[in-house]
């Protein structure tokens, strides 16, 4: 006898990798691929980073993840890959998303300009956290 199993794109889906995501999705951070390896040594400790960023590219390419532009060198992981633009503290690194609508003239404007039609778009902004804020003020 045969059976026959059949498995919706498997590519996305293995335990580490669905164990990668609930990560990601359980954070109220935006994660850097350091962050997630050192989670997933708890659980698997012959991983290795290389592994970690294999997955977290599989996940992107899937469209279950979203890396979050923040200007630096270290990329962070967002779960949520909706449209939505993030701000950064220059002091202490925190990310947090921007629930906002951009006006879309901006992106006739662009094209005007520069004769870029827009295809995509996000938007990173850098500021200072209210905790950072209030931390310079208590100096």
């Amino acid at each position: 006898m045969v059976i026959i199993i059949k498995v919706k794109n498997t590519r996305l889906h293995s335990p580490k990798r669905n164990r990668i995501l609930e990560m990601i999705r359980a954070s109220d951070k935006h994660p850097s691929a350091d962050w997630i390896y050192e989670q997933m040594k708890k659980e698997y400790p012959g991983i290795s980073l290389g592994t970690i960023y294999r997955n977290l590219k599989i996940l992107e390419e899937g469209g279950l993840i979203y890396v979050a532009s923040t200007g630096g060198e270290i990329s962070h992981y967002d779960a949520n890959p909706s449209l939505h633009h993030h701000i950064t503290c220059e002091s202490c690194g925190k990310i947090a998303d921007i629930e906002y609508e951009i006006d879309t003239r901006i992106f006739n404007d662009i094209k005007a300009i520069n004769g870029f039609e827009i295809t995509s778009r996000r938007l990173s902004f850098q500021g200072i956290c209210p905790e950072c804020q209030l931390a310079k003020n208590e100096k």
